[in-house]
């Protein structure tokens, strides 16, 4: 956020400010109103000044049928079955277009939003708006409409110094225009090149410096065909040329960490990062203190639950496990029960619960549906590849992974660990089988020392593994999931 209000206010503007997802290019225009908010008065009016854009083509694809397969790099072998090619696809039209338009971007302040400019200019445009969403135009008024909200966006991008949307959507025809000097990519270890180099090409000739952030070290860029040239993300790439001393690149560490409470940097800090990671959250929220220890009869930021019911292959080729599921369904009503019992109603912007299994989300979703309350109704529940770049209050991770021949799939890969256990602001539960991550870093003959650092301390209350900083000490506690 101070990078971007930095850059507008030393007149370094204008700035296409993206993200490879709508979810994520959200969030940065979420955040940037309520800094700005933030600063005072004084600043009030770089927000006239800034539109969160969606554009129809990027929209289209989101309306197309998703095919059953799952995220990212789930599968952990190279026989799952291939997705249904025939497949219908449903039609998408004009109406279709400017319905999701609004849900996609409802919850981005009213203020940033393309509709809320478009009003400001022409006093008629909610009302046209409804009309043509009730399909009460005929022909020559929809095309009436059709030049008006053209004409509304070109008088908008004309005036407004930063532009909030998606990597794809920055190739977009209405943004092909946009003179921006700076282009930044928010969330940049998720795009693949190419994606990342649509807003560099959209703005080529008039570009004249390209800021990337986010995470090389989390999880790489989305890639379910496994196509080689989607595999690495051009932060990583440059992160690399960096560290080979090629002139032109310059990499700086953001070391603060302003999500969340110390112990739960600590442990990624100390797992990823070297300990160079500083947590800026220094006092504790007392209300979840007053949770968890009427929950869990501790305070510990991070809870360890043992359950070792064992995981079950599916036809999908993905993993669940159901004692795990049932598990986290009775975390949910404990904490749903014992926040009513303190004088608050848990909501479902709280809690989040992350799994490392789309096949285990669905067992999740499943069994949660009908067995919590009003205030969780719509909680996010999904797996890592979704949820990076979001965080919650609370976050409960599911290992899903526990079986005799202590094989974890993917799990193995440090990333993906990285990011589920940096999403939480105050508290961590994790659901797993302690006893077989604590039985040593090798993991079907491939080491992953982070799970078995975690699982070791909560069993034993010490780090056992080498090489890890002796001072690293987190604030853990192990319980059995029996005594929920």
């Amino acid at each position: 956020m101070n990078i971007l209000t930095t850059c507008l206010e030393a007149g370094l503007g204008p700035v296409l400010a993206t993200a490879p997802s709508n979810g994520a290019s959200d969030l940065l225009a979420i955040k940037f109103f309520y800094h700005v908010q933030s600063l005072g008065p004084k600043y009030r009016g770089l927000l006239d000044r800034a539109v969160r854009y969606t554009s129809t083509v990027e929209l289209t694809s989101q309306l197309r049928p998703r095919q059953e397969k799952p995220l990212g790099n789930e599968s952990d072998s190279e026989d799952e079955a291939p997705p249904d090619s025939n497949q219908e696809k449903r039609e998408i039209s004009e109406l279709d277009l400017l319905l999701e338009l609004e849900e996609t971007i409802g919850r981005v302040p009213r203020e940033l939003t393309m509709n809320y400019k478009r009003q400001q200019l022409d006093p008629t445009w909610d009302q046209q708006l409804d009309k043509y969403l009730n399909k009460e135009m005929d022909q020559g008024e929809q095309d009436a409409f059709h030049r008006l909200r053209d004409k509304l966006d070109n008088m908008i991008l004309s005036k407004i110094d930063i532009v909030f949307t998606t990597c794809s959507s920055a190739g977009s025809h209405e943004l092909s225009k946009y003179p921006a000097t700076v282009v930044l990519v928010d969330e940049a270890g998720q795009g693949s090149e190419p994606e990342t180099l649509i807003p560099l090409t959209t703005c080529y000739l008039s570009m004249k410096i390209a800021i990337f952030i986010g995470g090389h070290l989390q999880l790489p860029p989305f890639n379910i065909n496994k196509i080689a040239i989607l595999k690495v993300s051009m932060i990583h790439r440059l992160v690399k040329l960096h560290e080979k001393g090629i002139s032109g690149v310059k990499v700086a560490t953001l070391r603060n960490n302003y999500r969340s409470i110390a112990p739960i940097v600590h442990y990624t800090s100390a797992q990823f990062y070297s300990n160079r990671l500083i947590p800026t959250i220094t006092e504790r929220a007392l209300f979840w203190d007053k949770l968890w220890a009427a929950s869990f009869g501790t305070t510990a930021s991070i809870v360890w639950v043992n359950c070792d019911g064992l995981d079950k292959r599916l036809p999908t080729n993905s993993v669940q496990n159901y004692e795990n599921a049932e598990t986290i369904v009775r975390i949910l009503k404990l904490l749903e029960k014992n926040s009513t019992t303190l004088g608050y109603q848990l909501e479902k912007h709280h809690v989040g619960v992350v799994t490392m299994y789309k096949g285990q989300t669905e067992t999740v979703e499943q069994l949660v549906e009908g067995q919590i309350g009003e205030g969780l109704e719509g909680l996010t529940i999904s797996n890592v590849d979704s949820f990076q770049g979001r965080e919650r209050p609370i976050i409960i991770v599911d290992l899903v992974r526990s079986n005799t021949s202590r094989a974890i799939g993917f799990l193995r890969k440090e990333g993906r660990i990285n990011v589920a256990f940096s999403r939480a602001q105050y508290k961590t539960i994790v659901i797993g089988d302690v006893g077989m991550y604590a039985m040593s870093p090798l993991f079907d003959s491939v080491p992953c020392p982070s799970l078995f650092n975690l699982a070791s301390e909560a069993k034993t209350g010490r780090i056992k593994c080498e090489g890890v900083v002796p001072h690293c000490h987190h604030d853990i506690k192990l319980i059995e999931s029996a005594s929920l």
